[in-house]
């Protein structure tokens, strides 16, 4: 039963860690979901790739299951699917009971660690090397006894299809003593002495096993039953053939190149180090106890401190990843144990302690199922059991948070496990002395698995006095029985911003990109401040609180899904609505033109034709000569200090007064484009946050910025107006009043240096506090027919 030898577990980590390194809310939009579906569609893809035949699979995270997968043939012969029903052998994944049978009898001070073995044996026990060295409890679960395998006893007693007739006593007997049928003083011990050596030994778990017989009084299948296995509630899982629905069990199976070959079903009488056989849902009950501390339901299995101490090393100069019988995994700080021999069957419980989620993985076949083990891993260590669906603002109307307001936040939240969840309390926490909590906590009741709260949280603020804009972080935390179940973060912006970035991603290859943070940082690299704005999850804005800004930026396009088309018609008359009030986009999208590259929106506001949905050619892009934009820029798409998001650049052409800002790399295909008048317009079909350098992507958002931002010369400026727009004039810049004329006039302010510093819209009365500091500004009002400038001095 070869398992977990030094040279597996090196490659095996090495693989590893190659693997990795409110409004109209539309349920399936979930970024989630497509994780879930994405990562059993990896795992059936690993399986074809490897031969492996089926796979019964779970993921648990704080207590629930979060995701499980049956796929594939557990016996080709007779048709059988991989379901919960079907029994798995377990191989050496069954050493983690034999190792918490004999913990708990340990727990009963029945025996200390380093009590000699030999003591509790009906037979002598001495290494013939090492005579005068005893080997100890401690000794034989951290695989450091000196006891080693001899293959050959273990092909002879291996039988197939009906159960051993050699008891685990007489096996005991005849392998470790020296007058027994199976012992060889070089093949049932090496030549390293106790204590001081590594070396994985099915035998010395088995002999560990036959002491739980001897300390007990019971058999050691009895036992287990009894004290583990009845406990969890693992009805089915059973040591023999015989207590088996044949039909149910999984073939075990190699591969010859082009047919799978069934080596029938084993029983050897080493139980205790690899012969349990369990179906999935009762492997999932095991390590729910793992996670919660050694306890399933009101049955303490084993005490915490006892797992502790398994999961600890105790000859860490022997070995790096031994517990007394768990294994450690330290690519990601997990414990446990896998199972396997020959290739031919395969098992894996390993959990996360810290992280406080777990990965069973049943299969047969002929693969490495390693691969998928680690697309699992990185699954568990990133899903959220919860996640934020909607987040509702109420405020004064404008849903800029500014100085002294009174805020309600309405949160509907998904849940994300496969089990139904009931009066969720949850808690809302903030740190920043100008935001008060007035209402931080509320219960959810009612949570069916895999659906939206049919009610939100409801939490209220206040805010003091803002004095510029900042992006404040709250923290939600959600508790199940006063257990905290899942901790959550966003973040919502308060006070004023420069530039307006519409996250409008719902793919959760972007999430995990985190596309957001990379027009942040340029934007305000461009000495701008940005405010972000999930309009997936946040308030569907209208068109005032667009013209707040001097710029929008609005990034989508990974999630053109049949669910959830990119930019649909709500999405579409927002910004043709804004764009007819003179706007000032950028849009970054790889995907648009695929899903409404004939609309009239595409053609009239994008000023584009989508020639084809994915370019190519090299993923790379050189700015038009001349061009104000791209000029002398040459842009990788992908690789480097980018996000890695770019699946499918399309190829666009400009119309209807459009300039080509871009082309791919020695072609004259257009890779972006740039709109003047009446409204302005950077439209680039590729992921701006898949650029490769950052120093290219700060350079073309400052160059971006600057062409939406700057409209208006100083220099050109002629005052028209004798009839002041804004008065008193000189001012202090605070309590600014507009001529009655021009109540439902654009209002644009500019300071010397071009640059827009205050937007009223036509449709807005009131002129609000622009805030000026110091200086000489220029006012610009429109109406729809004439322009009225003024000049306005600003003293203090």
């Amino acid at each position: 039963m070869r398992n977990l030898s030094l040279s597996f577990i090196i490659s095996f980590l090495c693989l590893i860690s190659n693997i990795l390194l409110s409004q109209n809310v539309i349920l399936s939009k979930n970024p989630v979901f497509q994780a879930q579906s994405y990562l059993s569609g990896q795992v059936e893809a690993e399986m074809e790739q490897n031969n492996i035949s089926a796979v019964s699979a779970s993921i648990l995270k704080n207590g629930k299951e979060i995701w499980n997968l049956n796929s594939g043939l557990a016996n080709r012969e007779s048709n059988l699917e991989a379901s919960d029903s079907v029994m798995y052998l377990m191989y050496s994944t069954t050493k983690l009971f034999t190792g918490i049978g004999i913990m708990q009898l340990w727990e009963q001070d029945y025996f200390a660690l380093d009590d000699p073995v030999g003591d509790y044996l009906p037979f002598s026990l001495v290494h013939p090397s090492y005579p005068d060295t005893k080997i100890t409890f401690r000794m034989l679960m951290s695989h450091v006894s000196g006891i080693i395998d001899n293959g050959s006893v273990f092909n002879n007693l291996m039988v197939f299809n009906h159960d051993t007739p050699v008891s685990l006593q007489e096996f005991c007997y005849n392998y470790f003593s020296e007058d027994g049928s199976y012992y060889g003083a070089n093949t049932t011990f090496s030549n390293k002495k106790p204590g001081t050596t590594w070396q994985y030994s099915n035998t010395a778990i088995t002999l560990l096993g036959y002491l739980i017989e001897v300390i007990s009084g019971e058999e050691y299948t009895e036992y287990i039953n009894e004290h583990i296995l009845a406990p969890l509630e693992m009805n089915r899982s059973t040591f023999y053939l015989a207590e088996l629905d044949m039909e149910l069990l999984a073939q075990e199976y190699i591969h010859n190149g082009y047919n799978y070959i069934p080596k029938g079903f084993r029983s050897c009488p080493m139980f205790p180090a690899g012969f349990m056989h369990s179906p999935r849902i009762e492997i999932r009950k095991f390590q729910e106890m793992l996670l919660n501390n050694g306890r399933y339901m009101d049955n303490v299995i084993i005490e915490s401190s006892t797992l502790d101490l398994m999961q600890s090393l105790h000859y860490p100069q022997a070995s790096s990843f031994q517990g007394l019988v768990f294994a450690y995994n330290s690519v990601y700080n997990l414990w446990g144990h896998s199972g396997g021999y020959n290739q031919n069957m395969k098992t894996h419980v390993y959990h996360s302690n810290d992280e406080k989620w777990g990965v069973s993985m049943l299969c047969n076949g002929a693969g490495d199922p390693w691969g998928l083990v680690g697309k699992m891993y990185a699954f568990a260590r990133e899903h959220k059991c919860i996640t934020i669906e909607h987040i509702t603002i109420e405020d004064d109307g404008d849903l800029i948070l500014g100085s002294n307001e009174t805020i309600k936040l309405k949160i509907n939240f998904r849940n994300n496990t496969l089990e139904n969840l009931n009066d969720i309390r949850t808690e809302l926490i903030n740190t920043n002395s100008l935001i008060t909590i007035n209402k931080y906590h509320d219960t959810i009741n009612g949570f069916p698995s895999c659906e939206v709260s049919a009610e939100p949280a409801n939490f209220l603020l206040q805010t003091k006095e803002i004095t510029e804009g900042f992006n404040q972080n709250f923290s939600i935390r959600l508790y199940e029985n006063n257990i905290l179940l899942d901790s959550l973060s966003f973040d919502i912006y308060f006070g004023n911003a420069d530039v307006l970035v519409i996250n409008d991603e719902s793919n959760w290859m972007s999430d995990k990109a985190d596309a957001i943070s990379y027009y942040e940082s340029s934007v305000e690299n461009a000495g701008y401040r940005a405010r972000p704005y999930n309009i997936n999850r946040l308030n569907f804005p209208d068109v005032g609180f667009l013209e707040n800004f001097e710029a929008v930026i609005w990034f989508t396009g990974m999630d053109n899904t049949e669910e959830n088309q990119l930019l649909s018609e709500a999405k579409q008359n927002l910004i043709s609505n804004y764009l007819d009030k003179r706007g000032r986009l950028f849009l970054s999208s790889q995907n648009v033109g695929d899903a409404i590259g004939e609309s009239d929106f595409f053609h009239h506001y994008l000023h584009s034709n989508h020639i084809s949905d994915s370019y190519e050619g090299i993923l790379k892009a050189d700015g038009t000569e001349g061009n104000e934009i791209g000029d002398d820029l040459h842009i990788s798409l992908t690789g480097g200090s980018g996000s890695n998001n770019q699946d499918s650049p399309s190829v666009i052409e400009p119309i209807d007064g459009a300039t080509t800002v871009f082309e791919y790399e020695d072609s004259e295909i257009c890779a972006g484009i740039m709109f003047t008048d009446p409204f302005q317009l950077v439209f680039l079909p590729f992921a701006y946050e898949a650029i490769a350098s950052e120093e290219n992507r700060n350079e073309l958002m400052e160059r971006i910025l600057r062409f939406l931002t700057i409209t208006v010369e100083i220099e050109d400026i002629e005052e028209n107006s004798k009839c002041p727009v804004i008065f008193p004039n000189p001012s202090n810049g605070m309590e600014l009043k507009l001529a009655p004329q021009f109540k439902t006039s654009e209002i644009n302010i500019y300071n010397v240096m071009g640059k827009l510093v205050f937007h009223k819209n036509a449709d807005n009365p009131e002129i609000r506090n622009p805030q000026l500091q110091t200086g000489i500004y220029f006012i610009e009002a429109r109406n729809s027919t004439e322009t009225f400038l003024q000049k306005l001095i600003v003293t203090r």
